[in-house]
């Protein structure tokens, strides 16, 4: 069968056209390979959390600073635990040990979480597939975040009762309140008003007596606690007080009294 030269034609631009389209799809599948090793074995660890911290499947895994692999499941297996699935490149696997961990970190002003692997001793034995790593939480970032979110909670519940408090009041209360607040006004108005400048002129000598007054009580006070004088040394000298005790207390007091009762009966009988 002869072929028309317009069907040539026809055909050359087909052939054209696929080879382009097959050219195009190598090299996106290229580039795809190379960016999430597509055609590289792959093994799987996991981790267990109880906060995912905002992590979505597909977020990528770092170890020292290069990409080895992705989050591939995000699972809740219970109200406080969360299974992390990931999938790593199988050359990285030598590098991770049974004692290494990953950790939550941030990436870029947009804050995309992924994951890092960090630690690990060449004295521990290479981690194992389908194994489970340990999670480095971060304690201060999480007691902020639950703080905030009391605060917030506290906020709305002050709020709520404000809201409802003045919601209560009416325009009638209201108006009722502001009256009060007008009515002690004028009564303290009228209170100042009736106190005229004579009396200011009688208050104003019996506060100076009072202040003179004071200052007296001050002083003796001070000349009792300081001395000289007999109620300083009555009250702050040890040895009258030894006397005074002496004289009130006991066989002593008997003793000196009958002393004083004989030098008394001499001087009556001269």
């Amino acid at each position: 069968m002869q072929i028309r030269p317009h069907e040539k034609k026809n055909i050359v631009v087909a052939g054209v056209f696929v080879s382009a389209l097959l050219l195009l799809s190598s090299t996106f599948v290229f580039f795809l390979s190379k960016d999430t090793s597509l055609f590289q074995k792959r093994f799987n660890i996991y981790a267990k959390v109880a906060n995912a911290q905002n992590l979505k499947s597909g977020a990528f895994v770092q170890f020292k600073g290069i990409k080895v692999g992705n989050v591939e499941q995000i699972r809740i297996d219970s109200l406080d635990s969360i299974t992390i699935i990931m999938t790593i490149n199988s050359d990285i696997r030598q590098w991770i040990r049974e004692n290494s961990y990953i950790k939550f970190k941030t990436e870029g002003v947009l804050g995309d979480k992924f994951l890092e692997i960090l630690g690990g001793t060449d004295d521990s034995p290479v981690i194992k597939e389908n194994s489970e790593i340990e999670v480095q939480s971060s304690p201060e970032i999480a007691n902020f975040l639950s703080k905030g979110e009391d605060i917030i909670v506290t906020a709305a519940r002050v709020l709520e009762r404000v809201d409802k408090l003045l919601i209560k009041i009416n325009s009638d209360q209201f108006e009722s309140f502001v009256n009060d607040i007008n009515q002690t006004a004028e009564n303290t108005n009228r209170i100042m008003s009736s106190i005229n400048s004579e009396d200011l002129k009688q208050i104003g000598p019996s506060i100076l007596e009072l202040n003179k007054t004071m200052r007296s009580f001050n002083n003796i006070s001070s000349r009792i606690e300081n001395g000289p004088g007999t109620l300083h040394d009555l009250i702050y000298d040890q040895a009258i007080s030894d006397d005074i005790k002496s004289l009130t207390g006991g066989a002593n007091r008997s003793k000196v009294l009958k002393y004083f009762i004989r030098e008394s009966i001499k001087k009556s009988e001269k």
